[in-house]
């Protein structure tokens, strides 16, 4: 999974998985801090460099119906969305 995320691998000998806190305990937290390894990356493609954050949220389809699915969250108690990879369920309904 390392070498998918381009995570180096670290030599035996230099391998510390011990890391102590401010007050000299294991701080497990820290030791098993998972964004740490994630990279930090520029935008990939033109339409991300070149728009805003908003323009990108607007161009979703998920965003022409959000009136409507608001409405329909509001007014039942289970609510199952279903639409197509990159319509923006996951990132705009949460």
């Amino acid at each position: 999974m390392g070498d998918a995320m381009g995570i180096k691998k670290v030599a035996e000998e230099d391998k510390d998985d011990t890391v102590l806190g401010d007050d000299g305990e294991v701080d497990y937290k820290k030791s098993n801090s998972y964004a740490s390894m994630l990279k930090k990356s520029e935008a990939v493609s033109d339409f991300a460099k070149n728009k805003t954050l908003k323009e990108q949220r607007e161009y979703l389809p998920v965003y022409s119906c959000r009136e409507e699915l608001v409405r329909v969250i509001k007014e039942n108690r289970v609510v199952i969305i279903v639409g197509e990879t990159g319509s923006g369920k996951t990132t705009q309904l949460t």
